[in-house]
């Protein structure tokens, strides 16, 4: 379920790559060197782009390739690659060896992109509840930094791509109570807080009774934020 929400915030700014990007209308070939956390390679097939994707990730679905190799050593031939696109927990990794095989196998002038998303706890919202609840069990807790914009763009630079951009988008994704805390309770900054299991299962039950209290039993939206970071191969 984590991975879903997370790839339902990231899609809008899937769908809006192609304004950064000067690629044929079909067949410019597009290799995914995302993890199994996360698989947006049919979202390209139905941009009618040929997709190719590990096998060792899992995932791809009809007219996606799956392809032997390692994310830092594919079986694919150097600049045949007109984008490459690491989402989910390998880009919030930033694997320098992972950025070097984009930068190898990527056509001259074409494009890496790196996408994540994450919850905004923006005042009045669950989210910002969750964050408030966090601080009570650890007041030394402090929330994770999603994909720093320094770190982030270093990295790409340190791998060799020009140009690097940041974008980010704005989206809302509705949840009931319940489906809320499983997400939460999943998320890194509850790993972050160091809380015990009896701490956590507290937890859990404590931001379910506040979100019934504060929010009632209806069906709320949670604020989340997409962060394209954008590099190109040099000519």
């Amino acid at each position: 379920m984590s991975q879903e929400i997370e790839k339902s915030a990231i899609q809008p700014a899937v769908q809006g790559l192609d304004r950064f990007f000067d690629l044929p209308v079909q067949g410019a070939a597009v290799m995914d060197l995302s993890g199994r956390d996360m698989d947006l390679s049919s979202d390209f097939v139905a941009k009618g782009y040929e997709v190719a994707r590990l096998e060792k990730a899992g995932g791809g679905g009809q007219g996606v390739t799956l392809i032997t190799g390692q994310f830092d050593a594919t079986a694919l031939d150097s600049d045949t690659v007109d984008m490459a696109l690491i989402a989910g927990e390998q880009a919030e990794i930033g694997d320098r060896d992972a950025l070097f095989e984009a930068a190898r196998i990527l056509k001259p002038g074409a494009g890496l992109v790196l996408l994540s998303g994450s919850y905004v706890s923006l005042p009045g919202t669950v989210s910002a509840l969750t964050d408030a609840l966090l601080l009570q069990f650890n007041p030394f807790w402090q929330p994770p930094e999603p994909m720093r914009v320094d770190f982030s763009l270093t990295k790409l630079a340190m791998s060799g791509f020009l140009g690097g951009q940041l974008h980010t988008q704005d989206t809302a994704l509705s949840f009931s109570r319940e489906d809320w805390v499983r997400f939460a309770a999943r998320q890194p900054a509850i790993a972050a807080a160091r809380l015990s299991p009896a701490e956590e299962k507290d937890f859990r039950l404590v931001l379910s009774d506040y979100i019934k209290r504060d929010f009632g039993p209806a069906r709320f939206f949670v604020p989340f934020r997409s962060f394209t970071y954008i590099g190109f191969k040099p000519n």
